[in-house]
């Protein structure tokens, strides 16, 4: 599995969405970080996927457009995290019940405080591959494999 390194924030990402390839597969939040571990990785928060999105997002780190379920619980909503695209929108959404993708991440987590000391006015990245822990067959696809 590719994966590339944040240059500011040390975290190391997964390249490419996973997901099920099938039509209203449901690859929701718990399949989703369920997922992550397998390949010794977790789902991000939203802050740090936020830090890899929007004016942040750079396309020779992630040659797709991306959406992945976090590990942010939506305050005062019962059974609902959030979501976070590379066009830096978050939306709530249903964890057992919302078809969605894991861009996985792994290294320390990154508070918000230190992610604004962190985030520079641009970004780089720097490109890793990472051998897959768990057996092809159980185990999605990724965006990559499904094109």
């Amino acid at each position: 599995m590719p994966t590339v390194v944040d240059n500011v924030s040390k975290l190391t990402w997964q390249q490419y969405v996973t997901t099920f390839p099938q039509q209203g597969a449901q690859f929701t939040q718990p399949i989703a970080a369920s997922y992550c571990a397998s390949v010794g990785m977790r789902l991000p928060t939203q802050n740090e996927a936020l830090t890899v999105a929007a004016n942040n997002y750079a396309s020779c780190a992630f040659p797709n457009p991306w959406t992945t379920w976090t590990l942010t619980p939506v305050p005062g909503e019962d059974g609902r995290a959030y979501f976070v695209s590379s066009a830096g929108v978050s939306s709530s959404q249903i964890i057992v019940n919302s078809p969605g993708w894991a861009l996985c991440v792994s290294g320390a987590s990154v508070t918000p405080q230190a992610l604004t000391r962190l985030l520079p006015a641009k970004r780089t990245a720097q490109g890793t591959s990472r051998a897959m822990q768990a057996p092809l067959s159980s185990l999605p696809t990724t965006q990559s494999s499904i094109r």
